[in-house]
């Protein structure tokens, strides 16, 4: 009998210092990508990074996406083809695949159609579907790629599902806010977690602080900023290039969490 109770305190108190996994937060982890084709990945990785897949052979995938850098591209606004800003700024690629809408206006609902979108798109790639099959199909490993794949030449639906594919690889699971998602109370800061608090917090005036989807399973495209214990609290969009550490000051709904 002391045994077993014994046990069940070891329990409670292990349950005390982790919580409840998912316990209604209103983010949830990132999950590792699992399942994906690797020559798939490979393929569409090797897509991402070829300009041909512009008009002009002078833009990629990558040009916008630096996956060294966040995977966007740091500006305040992307520049197009025409060497024009652009209306939005670039969000990042690494985790997308887990937004339940794409885009800064959220009208695409798959990696397919956004990618579709921004290859046609006159101010940013500005290809056509014939001139750009016709520059991989002369390309001699593209055709060995495709055809050993896919089982024939390259094709849009093929090209689309290799892009998406590979991007659905980026994912950066298991970081310090996800063992916080998942109930480990000490896998962030008090000051991250305070932040986060504040960041479900009902905002002044009745405001509710604007949160992602569901499926998004991060609050990257938004942080809250307290300037001071005794001002109100001010809400500012946080640009996504500038996500990966948000914590600098009292208060912010910090993305420091996700550092390994």
């Amino acid at each position: 009998m002391a045994r077993a109770w014994m046990i069940l305190l070891m329990c409670l108190i292990a349950a005390a210092a982790f919580g409840e996994p998912g316990g209604g937060e209103p983010v949830t982890p990132i999950e590792p990508s699992e399942h994906l084709d690797a020559a798939k990945v490979a393929l569409g990785r090797k897509l991402f990074h070829d300009p041909r897949l512009s008009h002009d052979d002078a833009v990629a995938c990558s040009t916008c996406h630096e996956l060294q850098s966040g995977g966007a591209d740091g500006r305040v606004q992307s520049i197009g083809s025409d060497g024009r800003p652009l209306d939005f700024n670039t969000l990042t690629v690494f985790n997308a695949s887990g937004n339940a809408s794409l885009n800064w206006k959220g009208n695409f609902r798959t990696l397919e159609e956004q990618n579709e979108s921004v290859l046609r798109n006159t101010r940013i790639m500005n290809a056509n579907w014939d001139e750009l099959l016709a520059k991989l199909r002369n390309d001699s490993d593209y055709r060995k790629d495709f055809s050993v794949i896919y089982g024939n030449s390259p094709a849009r639906v093929d090209v689309l599902d290799a892009l998406a594919t590979f991007e659905r690889s980026l994912v950066t699971p298991n970081s310090r806010f996800d063992r916080r998602l998942r109930g480990e109370r000490g896998a962030i800061s008090p000051e991250e977690e305070q932040g986060y608090q504040l960041f479900k917090r009902p905002a002044p005036d009745g405001i509710t602080l604007p949160r992602r989807e569901p499926r998004a399973g991060r609050f990257i495209a938004y942080r809250v900023c307290e300037t001071s214990l005794s001002r109100r609290p001010t809400f500012t969009m946080a640009t996504p290039h500038r996500s990966p550490k948000l914590s600098r000051s009292w208060g912010e709904a910090s993305l420091a969490a996700t550092s390994r």
